[in-house]
């Protein structure tokens, strides 16, 4: 029962209490290329393009030359390769351990620890964070060219999770998630020090649309 006490006042105190700052600082909305004209008529194209979709990492959910659209799947493991959701710095304080500063990319997974406020007590924190989504391709004959249009959706989902070194004890974990598409960012309120919130926004770098926009040189 002490124990489960223990616990459950621990969990209060990483959740309000924690010795030190965290601070967000948001990411750069940029200017994202989801269209353009590929001087290969459309047959021809559409051949090499399907060809090269094959070889690469993408994974082809549904494919029609009929209605000129490709639907494809996508995950990474390192999610700021392709969003950019700011970044995050942590500076923790601890009676025997001093200070330490901790700065990661907010849609990557990072760990760091936190003291406890009025206690000796250390919280381990562990982010995991993933990436995934569904891009549509367009083609379209334009004369004796092609129009290639991407769109991409992202689903970007982050878990975190506190241990108590000093007790030994995991808190609940806590899931968030953001959805977001090429042109469209996302912004969410995240809670920081002192019951403060800030934005946090992600959107897409443009790196997954200009992959496939460059799949197949003209």
């Amino acid at each position: 029962m002490k124990r489960i006490l223990l616990s459950a006042v621990i969990a209060l105190l990483v959740s309000a209490c924690a010795t030190g700052t965290k601070t967000h600082t948001k990411g750069s909305v940029r200017d994202i290329t989801t269209e353009k004209t590929v001087p290969i008529p459309f047959a021809q194209f559409w051949d090499k393009y399907v060809e090269s979709l094959s070889e690469s990492f993408f994974v082809i959910n549904n494919i029609s030359k009929e209605s000129r659209i490709i639907n494809l799947d996508f995950s990474a493991n390192s999610p700021s390769d392709y969003i950019d959701c700011g970044d995050s710095t942590v500076i923790s304080e601890h009676p025997a351990l001093g200070n330490q500063t901790f700065r990661y990319q907010t849609a990557d997974s990072s760990s760091y620890w936190i003291g406890i406020a009025g206690t000796n007590h250390i919280a381990d924190i562990t982010r995991e964070a993933s990436l995934n989504g569904k891009i549509n391709v367009f083609m379209a004959p334009k004369g004796d060219e092609t129009l290639l249009r991407v769109n991409a959706k992202y689903v970007w989902s982050l878990t975190s999770r506190s241990f108590i070194r000093t007790t030994g004890g995991y808190q609940p974990s806590n899931t968030t998630s953001m959805s977001f598409s090429s042109k469209s960012p996302e912004t969410k309120y995240l809670q920081i020090e002192g019951g403060k919130q800030q934005a946090m926004s992600c959107s897409s770098k443009g790196k997954l649309e200009d992959r496939l926009l460059n799949l197949v040189s003209g």
